[in-house]
């Protein structure tokens, strides 16, 4: 019905569902629509606006400088967590609502800092851990882990029991099943890597990424879609190397010699220290400081949930791995068992089934429009019975029950059969109106479809417009057509 996507439209493709402009103007174009640009452009404005206000709030919160006398007293936090779940430290700081703090007592929301912390802080794509830190009967439930500044890892969460102090010595959990989770997706992200170059060619390179206890999220540069077959190739890969249950290493080497290694894969763009630390799956070796699964064969099962493109030139796999992906396959096994028995087919004749249905509703289609020609035809026989005079110009002036979309067909179907006069035709539709004027070409010269239906769309409560022969206005007032089209009738007769 409509020929243009609309701002609002556009950008919840992009914004939404990560639909790149580019493709959405291509896609667009074919299907001969054109795109609310403007309206499009102000949205993605106003998006960038509250994404700088967000920002400068965080900033605010942790100011570049809110940091610096900390750290200069106290060393950066030592991370225990590779390999490691559990321990102890001692609380170095306290933070709440932005201010330094001796102490956060139950309810209370804040972040702890700690001498030492096996609690991972989000970096590299990897989402920080979550846990509990305790001491004597209180406790801190940690719900995230960054590091808003270097050497400092922020522990974020709230006091459930008691309080906790500034100088106490904390045991450390972290959530050893999240934790898990997030080691399994983050190997299977590198194995993911290493198979989209085996299949796609040596060029792949990261774009991005995200892992966390339930997913994985990889961004690459790939230059088209890619197909089902290709989609299968790249799990058989991940899955041999899962099933072959081999062991993760990782182990330091100076960043010099790592630079001479062609095995190793470093990401450009990225900070290396002068140490750095590989990450070795055999068929995969990557520079990461991230945790991961101790084997593969931990990883259980590997499966793509979808392909997608997010910007010219990049792809993005999403998926997930261990009873996350038993979870997704068995969703997908109900859908078609749903689908089976909807249809009354076993799901072997489920496919055949559904094109019987296709080659059938084709059929019917088919059938109905030329049913559909041939009651419009009678209802244009209809109409033109009703010719009247306004003045001396032949004049048609109803309200008809007709979908808005046929409405131009119509009006053309009912002006080759008056061949000389002037045609307003309204419509009611779920509280709104529609009306359309059509003027014979012989008459243009005295009176244009456009003028008429400028002075008649207030009427109706909307505006419209058009040209000589054709102008069409919608309106929120269904009450004035009648209106409407008596001023029709007394315009002409003028």
């Amino acid at each position: 019905k409509k020929k243009k996507i609309g701002g609002e439209e556009a950008f919840k493709l992009k914004d939404t569902y990560g639909f790149p402009l580019e493709e959405i103007l291509l896609i667009a174009k074919d299907a001969g629509l054109q795109v609310d640009l403007a309206r499009y452009e102000a949205l993605e404005e106003e998006a960038k606006g509250k994404s700088r206000r967000a920002h400068k709030g965080e900033e605010q919160h942790f100011a570049p400088n809110f940091f610096t006398d900390f750290c200069a007293v106290h060393p950066p936090c030592v991370f225990e967590g590779y390999g490691k779940i559990e321990g102890k430290g001692r609380v170095i700081g306290l933070i709440h609502q932005g201010k330094f703090t001796d102490l956060l007592t139950i309810g209370m929301e804040g972040i702890l800092l700690l001498d030492r912390t096996p609690f991972y802080a989000e970096m590299g794509g990897q989402v920080g851990d979550a846990g509990r830190i305790s001491t004597q009967g209180n406790f801190f439930d940690v719900s995230d882990t960054k590091s808003p500044f270097p050497g400092v890892v922020a522990h974020i969460g709230k006091v459930t029991s008691g309080e906790i102090r500034k100088g106490a010595t904390v045991d450390l959990h972290v959530d050893e099943e999240r934790r898990k989770g997030i080691e399994n997706h983050h190997t299977a992200t590198h194995l993911l890597h290493w198979a989209l170059q085996q299949i796609l060619g040596p060029q792949i390179r990261q774009a991005g990424s995200l892992v966390d206890a339930t997913r994985l999220r990889f961004d690459f540069n790939h230059h088209k879609s890619i197909s089902l077959e290709e989609l299968r190739t790249i799990e058989e890969k991940v899955n041999q190397e899962i099933r072959a249950n081999r062991e993760v290493k990782t182990y330091e080497l100076s960043y010099e010699e790592a630079q001479k290694r062609s095995d190793i894969k470093q990401f450009f763009g990225e900070k290396y220290g002068a140490k750095v630390r590989v990450v070795d799956a055999e068929c995969s070796k990557e520079l990461c400081g991230g945790t991961h699964a101790t084997s593969t064969g931990r990883i259980g099962y590997f499966k793509i949930a979808k392909e997608s493109s997010i910007a010219a030139g990049v792809r993005r796999i999403e998926a997930v791995t261990g009873i996350e992906a038993e979870h997704l396959v068995q969703k997908e096994e109900d859908l078609m068992r749903k689908a089976s028995d909807l249809l009354k087919v076993p799901p072997s004749l489920l496919l055949e089934k559904i094109e019987s249905f296709v080659k059938e509703k084709e059929s019917l289609e088919t059938q109905l429009k030329v049913f559909r020609k041939k009651e419009l035809k009678e209802m244009a026989e209809t109409c033109l019975s009703k010719k009247e005079l306004a003045g001396s110009t032949p004049l048609i002036a109803l309200i008809i029950s007709l979908p808005t979309s046929e409405l131009p067909a119509f009006a053309e179907e009912l002006m080759r059969k008056l061949t000389t006069g002037v045609i307003a035709i309204g419509v009611q539709e779920e509280g709104r109106c529609q009306l359309l004027v059509a003027v014979s070409q012989d008459l243009t010269s005295k009176v244009g479809a456009n003028q008429l239906i400028q002075e008649v769309a207030p009427l109706i409560g909307g505006g419209g417009g058009g040209k000589p022969q054709l102008a069409q206005a919608g309106g929120k007032n269904p009450a004035g057509l009648s209106e409407a089209l008596n001023r029709v009738r007394h315009l002409l007769a003028q």
